[in-house]
């Protein structure tokens, strides 16, 4: 949204020493990421203070700061004072919020969140102007910057929000104001900061809670812990998923290697989709990003067109086709227990060749993450034909896998990122299925891009 550095000052109750007229190009956190005519925000943390970099902004082009200390640069550098500037990254989020007419929609959950995002973009871009966060900008310093971004012409915001530690989802709820809001699912992930899935429900509920009196949220009916968790009576909860309860129900007809044909029922009518891609957990992706359109007044023919040319996110269930009819599923983004769980069924309903599946560490389990781990191999273990593991924590999920009945030689266990690569190239086959998933921590996209 078009603003000038005065406005910007105004906005965070800072104090600004020169120029107020120029109108920003960009916001960045990033003294490396400046282009001529961007503000820098030089936030202070434990580690690392962004006023050490304040001349190297200047000297890639910032013609303003928002500074806690203002600092002796000579020339047409404008600065910012402000006490925090963490909090005037949410002032300014906040004020543009007031100033924006349109739909903010706002989408949490413990998977599933960046590609029922990304389906909801797709499936609205008919009805109207879409602006959505952009990669992991879904957190308290990523949504300002996305807000600041937004065409001035936009209808539909349609934000991710993301989940680390207590608090961050009842802050991104203040910032973004939502006008609606969905859940895809709740489990177990970041139970080091969180504690429990009960407290990651409570979590995610801060959503709801935000929402103004008779606004919809949407629930995914599948998940256990959504079903029965109650709404408040001022809120109008929308369900939607596989179960014959759900309010938008879907029905998978058929499964090629590559698409879905989907049958649904509910919220007024009745529809056949075909969808470019496979996986009960993507579907439910879909569905939610179509039960928002619905709602929102998309016409329901214009969203099943557009997402018959839908692509998915890179690494979050892509299908890659490299040499010998070999096929990769691409889940190289992240793991977490639920997610690993819908990658590895959709990796056994593969109808051709042999499944093989690279699993790495599920990072940030804390004390359950033995459990946790051992439960991935027990899975695993009975539904694929070969198991790569990679990295400390899937020792165990190696050794799962092994007393879950597995031969001693289809399962593997490596923590050199080297030797992994290579032992899955040696045994890839003609007609063989490969899954990738892990971590972000663990950098399993390196592998994908070495089989390509």
């Amino acid at each position: 949204m078009e603003m000038n550095i005065a406005q910007i000052a105004q906005m965070t109750s800072g104090i600004l020493h020169g120029p107020g007229e120029s109108i920003p190009l960009d916001l960045k956190l990033d003294s490396r990421q400046i282009l001529p005519g961007d503000l820098f925000v030089c936030l202070s943390g434990e580690r690392v203070d962004g006023h050490w970099f304040l001349e190297e902004a200047v000297r890639r082009g910032a013609i303003a700061a928002i500074v806690e200390r203002e600092l002796p640069f000579p020339g047409a550098l404008s600065q910012i004072r402000v006490s925090s500037t963490r909090q005037a990254l949410f002032d300014l989020a906040g004020g543009l919020r007031s100033r924006f007419w349109g739909q903010v929609i706002a989408i949490t959950g413990t998977a599933g969140k960046t590609t029922t995002k990304d389906l909801t973009v797709a499936l609205l871009a008919g009805s109207g102007a879409v602006y959505a966060s952009v990669g992991n900008l879904n957190t308290e310093l990523g949504i300002p910057l996305t807000f600041f971004r937004m065409p001035v012409d936009t209808q539909f915001l349609v934000l991710e929000l993301g989940l680390q530690k207590l608090g961050d989802i009842r802050l991104l709820a203040q910032m973004v104001r939502p006008d609606i809001g969905l859940i895809t699912e709740i489990g177990p992930a970041h139970l080091e900061y969180l504690g429990s899935v009960e407290q990651i429900l409570a979590e995610k509920w801060e959503l709801l809670q935000a929402l103004p009196d008779g606004a919809t949220i949407l629930l995914n009916r599948d998940n256990v812990l959504l079903r029965e968790a109650q709404v408040p009576t001022n809120k109008r909860a929308v369900y939607f998923g596989m179960d014959a309860r759900a309010d938008l129900r879907g029905t998978i007809r058929s499964e090629s290697r590559e698409r879905t044909q989907l049958r649904i029922e509910g919220l007024g009518g009745g529809w056949e989709a075909n969808l470019p891609f496979v996986g009960s957990h993507l579907v439910r992706d879909f569905l939610g990003a179509f039960s928002l359109g619905l709602i929102l007044g998309a016409v329901p023919k214009d969203m099943l067109d557009r997402v018959e040319g839908f692509e998915l996110p890179v690494g979050r269930g892509r299908i890659l086709h490299l040499a010998g009819d070999v096929s990769v599923i691409d889940e190289s983004y992240n793991a977490n227990p639920l997610s690993v769980r819908a990658a590895l069924d959709t990796l056994a309903v593969r109808a051709t060749g042999r499944r093989i599946a690279v699993l790495g560490d599920m990072l940030e389990l804390g004390q359950e993450s033995k459990f946790y781990h051992c439960q991935m191999g027990d899975m695993a273990a009975a539904r694929a034909d070969l198991l790569f593991f990679f990295g400390p924590f899937s020792a165990d999920a190696a050794a799962a896998a092994r007393q879950a009945g597995m031969q001693p030689d289809a399962v593997q266990h490596f923590l050199d990122p080297v030797e992994l690569t290579k032992a899955v190239k040696m045994a890839l086959q003609s007609s063989d299925c490969l899954l990738v998933k892990g971590s972000r921590g663990m950098h399993l996209e390196d592998l994908i891009h070495e089989l390509e």
